[in-house]
């Protein structure tokens, strides 16, 4: 049983990464007060053959995407909501915004609405694992080619 667990693992993880080879490398901003939840983020990020940076509140984040532009945002949500709509706020109004992904402990209907709401791509619920994970950034990544992604108007009047 336990062999067919780590077999099943070990195709999720190649099945992740194979899936990751699509597009060329991103970097990826994690922002979560939680630092084992970072840990585990970046070493998806590492899996997947990402580059991140880890940040522990709102303000590094904004300071992190203020000097360096990133493909994507992993954003820890939780209990704090208006902490989480502060956040996805902000983030959306920087110049070169990039889209979120909420990793909240719930994805319930009204929690997805209310943080698209905020300008979030997509949320996906707590544990994540690597082929959720993955499939969750390949379609919020085809959310925004396609225009499809939560409007943010301050996008279009930034320059080119």
């Amino acid at each position: 049983m336990i062999a067919d667990m780590a077999m099943a693992e070990q195709r999720t993880f190649a099945a992740a990464a194979e899936l990751a080879a699509h597009r060329s490398r991103l970097h990826v901003l994690i922002m979560d007060d939680a630092h084992v939840d970072r840990l585990v983020f970046a070493a998806l990020c590492d899996l997947f053959d990402y580059s991140c940076e880890c940040v522990g509140d709102r303000m590094a984040a904004l300071d992190a995407a203020g000097a360096c532009a990133f493909d994507l945002v992993l954003m820890g949500a939780g209990a704090a909501e208006t902490e989480d709509k502060e956040s996805a706020q902000a983030l959306c109004a920087l110049p070169r915004a990039a889209p979120i992904i909420a990793l909240a402990p719930r994805a319930d209907p009204e929690i997805v609405a209310r943080y698209r709401g905020w300008g979030v791509t997509n949320v996906i619920a707590k544990p994540v694992t690597p082929a959720r994970l993955r499939r969750a950034i390949s379609a919020t990544l085809a959310l925004e080619d396609d225009g499809a992604a939560p409007e943010r108007p301050e996008l279009r009047s930034a320059p080119a």
